[in-house]
This record gives structure tokens, C-alpha cells and sequence, in this order.
């Protein structure tokens, strides 16, 4: 049983780290198309 519980946990953490990666790399496309933007005006 507790082993299970110690699974799930990092199987948690792995979500996380993904989520939290993709996430980054999301707002950086988005800041980048932002002063791409900026500086053509």
C-alpha cells in the first residue's frame, strides 16, 4: 500500500514538471510574437 501511494506521488510530480514546461514554453512563443509585433510598428 505504501508503495503505491509513493507511485502516484511522483507521477504527480512528473505531471507537474510537463505541465509546468509546456507552460513555459507557451508564454515564451507568445512574449516573442508580442515583440516581434512591437517592433514592426
Amino acid at each position: 500500500m505504501v508503495m503505491k501511494k509513493q507511485e502516484d506521488q511522483t507521477n504527480l510530480k512528473g505531471t507537474l514538471v510537463s505541465v509546468l514546461g509546456v507552460g513555459t514554453i507557451i508564454i515564451f512563443m507568445w512574449v516573442s510574437v508580442y515583440f516581434l509585433y512591437i517592433q514592426r510598428l
